[in-house]
């Protein structure tokens, strides 16, 4: 009996051991900052930033002003205390735009240096990448399927060499599936589109407290360009010009991104898509209720 008592205080320690270890909550990995500069992506003979100018890519130089305003004043809007920052706790914990998992995604992708923080240059950064690679990449969904197949991408890409069309579609299709959708094609073009991002943020942001100087030019009827009149909704033309990444006149639910009862109300058909003129007719009775005196235009 004496040499079996060791025995069984070592199984009884060995267990409480092991359940220490499985209480003890398990901590997120801790992200790493993008290299910088990238490693150097060659595709077929061709250096990444060829590729990306084949396909039509200008990055920050195809980035208008109002464009950037808007960028801006969206992070504004997400940026409850105004610090010029975003927490991961801000934007994904306590976000309200999509849903908790897309936004991680999108907090990934924006923090470049992984501090856990965003800043609204990152942010803007981030926006000009994501929103010129939807645009370029989903002209090339023929059937508008939010998918994309090798066949739809050689046939509608800009690059006139297929056979190297169909290399650039392999590399963006990270699970060699014949099919990309925009989280997993945006992963690898957001690290095309980033050869230095020290040098990309230094430059955006000098370009930014610029136009933070420079007032808006107004446009015809004395309004401000970049921002709605008063407090009223944006103009059905603003929404599709910044929102149509494809410019079909119609807005999915993946290009709008406004609030979300506004896409609700706008798709009176409830097909998932919002035409121009059901936007014009959520607008023209969005306008109508701010209106709280006769005479008095929209606040």
């Amino acid at each position: 009996m004496t040499h079996i008592r060791p025995i069984v205080l070592s199984i009884m320690c060995l267990i409480v051991v092991a359940s220490a270890t499985a209480a003890k909550p398990t901590s997120r990995p801790k992200a790493k900052p993008r290299k910088c500069p990238a490693d150097k992506v060659v595709i077929g003979g061709y250096d990444i930033a060829d590729i990306l100018k084949m396909l039509g890519a200008k990055r920050q130089a195809g980035a208008s002003d109002d464009q950037l305003r808007a960028y801006v004043n969206h992070f504004n809007r997400s940026d409850p205390n105004h610090d010029g920052k975003q927490t991961r706790d801000e934007y994904v914990n306590k976000g309200k735009y999509m849903n908790p998992r897309a936004r991680a995604g999108i907090f990934g992708a924006t923090d470049n240096n992984a501090d856990d923080v965003a800043t609204q240059t990152e942010y803007v950064l981030n926006r000009i990448i994501t929103d010129e690679a939807k645009s370029i990449v989903q002209k090339t969904d023929t059937d508008k399927n939010g998918k994309v197949t090798r066949t739809e991408f050689i046939k509608g890409s800009p690059i006139k060499d297929k056979a190297l069309a169909g290399k650039v579609y392999d590399a963006l299709d990270t699970n060699s599936d014949k099919i990309i959708t925009i989280p997993e094609y945006l992963r690898v073009w957001g690290s095309w589109a980033r050869p230095n991002y020290k040098a990309q943020e230094a430059t955006l942001a000098k370009r930014l407290a610029k136009l933070d100087k420079k007032p808006a030019k107004p446009k015809p009827g004395g309004k401000p360009a970049g921002k709605p009149a008063g407090n009223g909704p944006p103009s059905v033309d603003r929404v599709f010009k910044i929102m149509d990444s494809n410019k079909d006149g119609k807005l999915t639910k993946t290009e709008f991104r406004g609030p979300k009862f506004v896409f609700t109300g706008a798709d009176t058909n409830k097909d998932g898509v919002v035409t121009r003129k059901e936007m014009e007719t959520f607008h023209a009775k969005s306008v109508k209720k701010t209106k709280t005196k006769p005479g008095k235009t929209p606040r």
